[in-house]
């Protein structure tokens, strides 16, 4: 059935003599604009931030928004200002001296995607942000905005940050979220991808192989020559899984490689694809192939080996559970403390020495994985103010890396991973002297109730009051409030703020070891380990939530001009 036409008519006269006219119908605010004998007609809004149109100046077929001085081609909408996007336009005829015009305005699929590529292509937040809006309000389902989104962006680039910290963003709205927040976190999802991507040089990737066998051997020896082509055209030629292992072992082949952030690129990229289809694995994989052949190897630098040759006491442990049958077993609370507590110690042996016995005793690495995860929590949690700045960071990487680790031992486990959490072991030892004095974990509880505690929190965080937020947390979780309130008011404390990578590897770290030690009694030590972080990076400039404020006025026809 053919869609009704929604149309009005003006005297051409009234047009001609008036040089613009504002026409209403059902609400839709439509301004016709006569110009050497032309008649155009336009939203009366300025895309840009909704200025009247009406209060600005025709020259030869150009429109002049007198607010930002924004011009539009009349004709067609189409900015020449690229921040300010492009203008809706409606189609126009004269019949018997009077203007008709037909303003039904379809937002397609089609027109929305290339505005969302348009704001990537351009590093364009309010295009990007109206965009999302768009796609949301049309019914693209967030896996499907993920796809289009990481598909168009990695036909010419490789894996970024940005890319991490859109994965990131679709993990935390798998919480429920209102829309004005969800389309903040996929902006600042989509906006970091854009500022890494901007008028940088674009990448050719080869043709996979057509015929080859012993491809892990081969990519990973191209690999451990830093051969970027050669291992991209490997793993261009391997299936999913056989690619996945390729990787797990080449970045496992190297200590801690570049602080661990390899790993945590491989883990997003796999989180990444059980949303957007795992069919896009060879793209995806080989975005990520300059980073793990030019990574920093961590047995080639001086601390892992001076004054206690890390490098030696780690091979010499995973040579003894090289050929020890995979266990399934699983730790009980204490049996958990025991370890953490272990894998805590001030000793260069003992804690690797640990994790030995546990393999041997048939411990399943995901354990394992997690002991490690929520060790490194403690050293986060406990790290103390009076440490230079720069060393937030230091301990962040150990927190993420572990976190990556579990996630893809939880996927799959095998010798590789193994020794990637005694790697990790090495570099939660060389942290120990952030602990050095501890700062103090909180042990009160109040009488405030559920409410108090989380307009505390959301407070604490946003002001850079450390100690308070890791209070409220604690005292939040021993009392049995709602989890999911809690954890909502941590990711928009993300939110709201201009989101770094590191705070939002932070976030995502500290949720998902939170929600993996549900069984234990230390469950809400990830937690800690994270607001302590947020706040301590906190309070920021906030771009981005007035972005999506102006875009969402905008969608809903408000006005934004005084």
């Amino acid at each position: 059935m053919e869609e009704e036409t929604v149309s009005v008519s003006v005297p051409l006269r009234e047009v001609e003599d008036d040089g613009m006219v504002v026409v209403n119908k059902n609400g839709v605010n439509v301004l016709i604009i006569y110009d050497k004998g032309n008649v155009y007609a336009c939203d009366i809004r300025c895309p840009h931030m909704g200025y009247p149109l009406s209060k600005g100046t025709v020259k030869d077929g150009v429109l002049i928004c007198h607010w930002h001085h924004a011009r539009f081609n009349l004709r067609d909408g189409k900015t020449f200002d690229l921040w300010a996007d492009d203008l809706t336009t409606y189609d126009t005829k004269i019949m018997d001296d009077k203007v008709i015009v037909n303003f039904n305005e379809k937002s397609t699929k089609d027109r929305y995607i290339k505005r969302l590529r348009r704001g990537i292509d351009h590093n364009i937040d309010l295009v990007t942000a109206k965009s999302i809006i768009d796609s949301l309000n049309n019914g693209l389902s967030l896996d499907d905005l993920a796809k289009e989104v990481v598909t168009y962006v990695l036909r010419d680039h490789e894996w970024n940050t940005g890319l991490n910290i859109f994965t990131i963003i679709l993990n935390l709205l798998n919480y429920d979220l209102e829309f004005e927040w969800r389309v903040l976190g996929i902006l600042h999802g989509i906006k970091n991808i854009s500022s890494q991507i901007f008028e940088k040089p674009k990448v050719i990737y080869p043709e996979p192989l057509e015929k080859a066998q012993g491809l892990e051997n081969w990519f990973r020896e191209f690999i451990e020559g830093r051969e970027v082509d050669p291992a991209r055209r490997v793993i261009l030629s391997m299936g999913s899984e056989d690619g996945l292992d390729a990787m797990i072992a080449s970045v496992t082949d190297h200590f801690f490689l570049d602080e661990g952030h390899v790993l945590d690129h491989l883990n997003k990229q796999t989180e990444l694809l059980d949303k957007i289809g795992w069919e896009n694995s060879n793209l995806v994989f080989a975005s990520l192939i300059t980073q793990l052949a030019n990574g920093t190897r961590h047995e080639e630098d001086p601390k892992w080996r001076i004054p206690d040759d890390l490098v030696s006491i780690i091979s010499n442990e995973i040579g003894k559970v090289r050929d020890v049958k995979i266990g399934k077993g699983r730790l009980n609370d204490k049996e958990m403390d025991e370890l953490v507590d272990c894998l805590l110690r001030d000793d260069s042996k003992k804690p690797f020495e640990c994790t030995t016995q546990m393999i041997t005793s048939g411990v399943s690495p995901k354990y394992l994985a997690l002991a490690l995860g929520l060790a490194s929590a403690y050293r986060e949690a406990r790290f103390h103010t009076q440490n230079d700045f720069s060393d937030w960071d230091t301990i962040h990487h150990q927190f993420v890396y572990s976190n990556a680790l579990y996630r893809l031992s939880e996927r799959k486990e095998n010798f590789y991973l193994i020794r990637g959490i005694y790697h990790g072991i090495g570099n939660l030892y060389l942290t120990r002297f952030l602990n050095i004095p501890p700062a103090r974990l909180p042990r009160e509880k109040t009488s405030r109730n559920e409410g108090e505690i989380v307009k505390s929190l959301s407070e604490a965080i946003g002001s850079k009051r450390i100690e308070d937020a890791s209070l409220d947390v604690y005292d939040y979780l021993v009392r049995d409030f709602p989890e999911d309130i809690l954890i909502k008011t941590i990711i928009k404390s993300l939110f709201i703020e201009d989101v770094s990578f590191h705070t939002a590897q932070t976030v995502d770290a500290g949720i998902s070891l939170f929600n993996a030690l549900r069984e234990f009694s230390n469950d809400y030590i990830p937690l800690i380990a994270t607001v302590r972080y947020l706040s301590s990076h906190s309070p920021t400039d906030r771009r981005n939530k007035t972005t999506v404020d102006v875009a969402i006025k905008l969608s809903k026809g408000e006005a934004l001009h005084l």
